[in-house]
């Protein structure tokens, strides 16, 4: 069950098909793992991924050290295909497709950073990049290649300014590289995607 706030009414996706099959009232729910999607802030109305991705970094979400997993991250993960994943595995991809999909909108449905970029999810904005834009990296470090996706907030000449989590192991706003190292990773950027 997949679920996204609308006042004091939750709407509930039973079949996990990405369409909402009804609506509960948010005091008979009880969070059973991860909690619930973070309220809108009052008077607002959370309708782009970028909202869900402030509201989530305001809640301070953060790997916990050692065998306990935040519970917070295990349910970005469940939006994914493969489901609940602990907190130590790469978790940028999985925070991004929470924050789209708590907007009604499809992500890539994979915990691969790089899934945005291959899939050619949305379109390509490079270019003319907006704030909230999805924002596609790849990475390379001496023991791992892989990427990282975040939310674009700036363009700052040879970096990008993204929010995003497992940034630092937490949900951030950290500048990377366009094309170069960051300590010992090196990021390139691929594309920046809007949908």
């Amino acid at each position: 069950m997949t679920s996204r706030r609308d006042g004091s009414w939750i709407k509930v996706d039973l079949q996990g098909d990405g369409q909402a099959d009804g609506f509960v009232f948010a005091n008979f729910l009880e969070a059973v793992s991860g909690g619930l999607p973070a309220p809108p802030p009052a008077g607002t109305s959370a309708a782009k991924p970028i909202d869900i991705a402030r509201q989530e970094l305001a809640l301070g979400v953060a790997e916990i050290a050692g065998e306990e997993d935040n519970p917070r991250i295990v349910m970005y993960h469940r939006t994914t295909a493969g489901g609940a994943a602990p907190d130590e595995t790469a978790w940028c991809s999985s925070f991004v497709n929470f924050c789209v999909e708590q907007t009604g909108l499809r992500g890539t449905d994979s915990k691969v950073a790089r899934s945005w970029h291959d899939q050619h999810w949305g379109r390509d904005v490079t270019s003319a990049p907006r704030e909230g834009d999805i924002v596609v990296f790849s990475r390379h470090s001496p023991t791992d290649v892989g990427g990282h996706v975040g939310f674009f907030i700036a363009d700052e000449d040879d970096q990008i300014r993204i929010l995003g989590g497992n940034q630092g192991n937490r949900i951030s706003i950290r500048l990377f590289p366009k094309d170069g190292s960051l300590g010992s990773t090196r990021y390139k950027l691929l594309s920046i995607r809007r949908g």
